[in-house]
Protein backbone atom coordinates (compact mmCIF):
# COMPACT_ATOMS: atom_id res chain seq x y z
CA UNK A 1 0.00 0.00 0.00
CA UNK A 2 0.92 3.30 -0.70
CA UNK A 3 0.42 4.81 2.74
CA UNK A 4 1.94 6.18 5.18
CA UNK A 5 1.84 5.00 9.00
CA UNK A 6 -0.32 6.34 11.10
CA UNK A 7 -2.77 7.96 7.56
CA UNK A 8 -6.13 7.01 9.37
CA UNK A 9 -8.26 7.67 12.05
CA UNK A 10 -10.52 4.96 11.52
CA UNK A 11 -11.18 1.62 8.90
CA UNK A 12 -14.10 0.09 8.46
CA UNK A 13 -12.67 -3.76 7.53
CA UNK A 14 -16.62 -4.58 6.54
CA UNK A 15 -16.95 -8.15 4.15
CA UNK A 16 -13.30 -7.88 4.13
CA UNK A 17 -12.78 -11.94 3.40
CA UNK A 18 -8.88 -12.60 1.98
CA UNK A 19 -7.11 -15.82 1.38
CA UNK A 20 -5.86 -17.76 4.48
CA UNK A 21 -2.05 -16.96 3.58
CA UNK A 22 -2.61 -13.56 3.66
CA UNK A 23 -5.44 -11.77 5.75
CA UNK A 24 -3.59 -12.11 9.58
CA UNK A 25 -0.24 -10.24 7.38
CA UNK A 26 -3.16 -7.96 5.88
CA UNK A 27 -4.87 -7.04 9.11
CA UNK A 28 -1.54 -6.56 10.62
CA UNK A 29 0.00 -4.15 7.42
CA UNK A 30 -3.42 -2.56 7.66
CA UNK A 31 -3.39 -1.66 12.13
CA UNK A 32 0.14 0.04 11.16
CA UNK A 33 -1.67 2.02 9.04
CA UNK A 34 -3.94 3.47 11.69
CA UNK A 35 -2.86 6.46 14.21
CA UNK A 36 -2.64 5.66 17.67
CA UNK A 37 -6.40 5.92 19.56
CA UNK A 38 -8.02 5.17 15.94
CA UNK A 39 -10.54 2.87 15.49
CA UNK A 40 -11.52 -0.47 13.56
CA UNK A 41 -15.00 -1.25 12.60
CA UNK A 42 -15.09 -4.74 11.67
CA UNK A 43 -17.69 -7.39 10.40
CA UNK A 44 -16.68 -10.38 9.01
CA UNK A 45 -18.75 -13.46 8.25
CA UNK A 46 -17.94 -16.15 11.18
CA UNK A 47 -16.22 -19.62 10.24
CA UNK A 48 -19.96 -20.86 11.99
CA UNK A 49 -21.59 -19.36 8.51
CA UNK A 50 -21.34 -22.45 6.80
CA UNK A 51 -23.91 -24.50 9.40
CA UNK A 52 -25.99 -21.39 8.75
CA UNK A 53 -25.61 -22.17 4.90
CA UNK A 54 -26.28 -25.81 5.19
CA UNK A 55 -30.01 -24.74 6.28
CA UNK A 56 -30.28 -21.66 4.19
CA UNK A 57 -28.02 -21.96 0.92
CA UNK A 58 -29.16 -18.30 -0.13
CA UNK A 59 -27.42 -16.49 2.19
CA UNK A 60 -23.54 -14.97 1.65
CA UNK A 61 -20.35 -15.70 2.96
CA UNK A 62 -17.08 -17.26 1.20
CA UNK A 63 -17.17 -20.62 0.60
CA UNK A 64 -13.11 -21.63 2.08
CA UNK A 65 -13.70 -22.14 5.66
CA UNK A 66 -10.06 -20.27 6.08
CA UNK A 67 -11.70 -17.39 4.83
CA UNK A 68 -13.79 -16.82 7.51
CA UNK A 69 -13.42 -15.41 11.00
CA UNK A 70 -13.64 -16.42 14.62
CA UNK A 71 -13.11 -14.01 17.59
CA UNK A 72 -9.90 -15.64 18.49
CA UNK A 73 -8.71 -14.81 15.48
CA UNK A 74 -9.47 -11.10 15.21
CA UNK A 75 -8.15 -10.97 19.18
CA UNK A 76 -4.96 -12.23 18.08
CA UNK A 77 -4.54 -10.29 14.68
CA UNK A 78 -5.61 -6.93 16.48
CA UNK A 79 -2.93 -7.95 19.45
CA UNK A 80 -2.90 -5.03 21.81
CA UNK A 81 -5.89 -2.93 20.77
CA UNK A 82 -8.68 -2.12 23.07
CA UNK A 83 -11.30 -4.03 22.09
CA UNK A 84 -15.03 -1.71 22.89
CA UNK A 85 -16.61 -4.64 21.54
CA UNK A 86 -16.07 -7.80 19.63
CA UNK A 87 -18.71 -10.63 19.55
CA UNK A 88 -20.30 -13.36 17.17
CA UNK A 89 -23.84 -13.17 16.33
CA UNK A 90 -26.03 -14.66 14.56
CA UNK A 91 -28.59 -11.94 12.25
CA UNK A 92 -31.75 -12.61 10.99
CA UNK A 93 -31.92 -11.23 7.27
CA UNK A 94 -34.81 -9.32 6.00
CA UNK A 95 -37.65 -10.41 3.76
CA UNK A 96 -36.85 -7.06 1.90
CA UNK A 97 -33.73 -8.31 0.71
CA UNK A 98 -34.94 -11.53 -0.68
CA UNK A 99 -34.09 -13.57 2.02
CA UNK A 100 -35.51 -15.13 5.33
CA UNK A 101 -33.07 -16.92 6.59
CA UNK A 102 -30.20 -15.70 9.05
CA UNK A 103 -26.13 -15.71 8.93
CA UNK A 104 -23.65 -15.89 11.15
CA UNK A 105 -21.08 -13.32 11.44
CA UNK A 106 -18.24 -11.03 13.80
CA UNK A 107 -19.23 -7.93 14.84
Amino acid sequence: MSFAENSFDNMALIYAHFPADIKSNYHTELAKLLKVGGLVIFEAFSKNNPAQKEKYPDIGGPPEIDMLFSVEEIEKDFKGFEIIELKEVVIPLKPEFGIRNSCQKIK
